[in-house]
């Protein structure tokens, strides 16, 4: 069973789980949503199943979706780690339109 830690990608096409762990279970539980809508929201999306193991969800499905759900899920906890919160619209956004990109290099860190 591959873990994948947070941010981390580690998908390999014979497994049959791909694990993220988190490590604020606090945010974890924001993650999730009240009743685990936003998981019930991701699986659908995504074509998934994600099961919550203590501070760990597991996506089970086939590897490009559990990639995309991984994507979305690291991008939510993130979210979240920046003290915004996640409300169905944002899982949504994520969802049509894959995660935000990295913030660009400031115009001193680019290269010519």
């Amino acid at each position: 069973m591959p873990t994948v830690a947070l941010g981390e990608t580690y998908l390999d096409p014979a497994a049959t789980e791909t694990v993220i762990e988190f490590p604020d279970n606090r945010l974890l539980i924001d993650l999730c949503g009240q009743y685990d809508r936003n998981i019930a929201q991701l699986e659908q999306a995504f074509g998934v199943e994600i099961r919550r193991r203590g501070n760990q969800l597991a996506a089970y499905g086939p590897v490009e979706a559990r990639g995309q759900a991984h994507a979305a899920l690291v991008a939510l906890y993130e979210r979240l780690e920046s003290g915004r919160t996640v409300e169905p619209a944002d899982i949504d956004a994520i969802v049509r339109m894959g995660p935000a990109p990295e913030e660009p290099a400031a115009p001193d860190e680019q290269l010519d």
